[in-house]
């Protein structure tokens, strides 16, 4: 797609220097750029077909790129493509397959032999499950419970890649001999996507709620390539939604409730008081909100913070 040099299709220098070049993730994985159509410059004239102006100063591509992001004009981003080459665990990749609008080809394990290369989380990433987040990792593991199961992950990792070695030696089809691989195995993934969806990938991804281990792909696609890609585009995704905070109507509803619940005094002060309340408590003032909003108590917990903080 890109094409150095060449008048009729705008590149990027920096993007170009990055062509082929690997960039390691977690102990195993790697990013490499592959290709990509279109800069920052064609997202501006990509909108100013639309009423019959052309390419403008630099300075006005800037605001016009910036106001299509902030007013969630998005066709013109989509004629923006990047294109990786990705080696993950497989784990990982059943969370990247989920974003649905991109396209991709990954390695076949009926086709060829895969590579007995498997992911061993690192010493920090050793977590108890998380007691408020069913999808996360709490604290650090004691020194002995850590060592206990990194010893089970490669005793459970050594013998799977034995076993499908001596399959494959038997001359067991392929397609069989991979099932009893596990998902800490890697694969290889060629991705495209369009700049409009990316971003919306990275919203998702680049986020601390994110899995850590699909996070730190996220990160380095972000920082290491789209800032030089698209940077005006990407100070107007950390603005308007990276680091941004949504305020709904729900968020107008309790910023009036409190108010009015404590006219007399500092609202923000009594809202911080509810906050410290625990959310399956039925008899906290927490609870009793959530239920007045018809909202859970989860959900109204983090409204709150998210006033007390805009307030304070």
């Amino acid at each position: 797609m890109a094409n150095k040099g060449s008048p009729q299709r705008p590149f990027c220098a920096k993007l170009d220097a990055m062509i082929g070049k690997k960039i390691q993730v977690l102990d195993h994985g790697y990013i490499r750029l592959v290709d990509y159509m279109g800069v920052q410059a064609s997202v501006a004239q990509a909108a100013r077909v639309s009423y019959q102006k052309g390419t403008r100063r630099t300075s006005e591509d800037v605001g016009l790129v910036r106001r299509l992001y902030r007013d969630r004009h998005t066709s013109p981003l989509e004629q923006l493509v990047i294109t990786f080459d990705l080696r993950m665990p497989i784990f990982v990749m059943r969370q990247w397959v989920r974003h649905r609008t991109a396209r991709l080809n990954e390695e076949s394990a009926r086709y060829s032999e895969l590579e007995s290369i498997f992911y061993l989380p690192k010493r920090e990433r050793m977590v108890s499950q998380s007691k408020k987040n069913k999808q996360g990792g709490g604290k650090l593991l004691d020194d002995a419970v850590a060592d206990h199961i990194a010893q089970l992950l490669l005793g459970g990792q050594d013998a799977a890649a034995r076993d499908y070695a001596e399959m494959i030696r038997a001359d067991y089809a392929r397609e069989l001999a991979r099932i009893n691989l596990p998902l800490s195995i890697y694969t290889r993934v060629r991705w495209q996507i369009d700049l409009h969806n990316l971003l919306h990938f990275l919203s998702l991804r680049n986020d601390p709620h994110a899995q850590y281990e699909i996070r730190v792909y996220a990160e380095l696609i972000y920082e290491k390539y789209l800032k030089i890609w698209v940077p005006d585009i990407c100070r107007a995704f950390e603005d308007h939604t990276l680091k941004s905070l949504r305020y709904s109507f729900i968020d107008q509803q309790v910023v009036e409730w409190a108010r009015k619940e404590y006219s007399g005094g500092n609202w923000v002060d009594s809202l911080r008081l509810v906050l410290a309340a625990n959310p399956k408590d039925e008899d906290s003032q927490l609870f009793r909100l959530a239920k007045q909003f018809n909202v859970s108590p989860g959900e109204i917990s983090e409204l709150l913070s998210k006033l007390v903080f805009l307030e304070s």
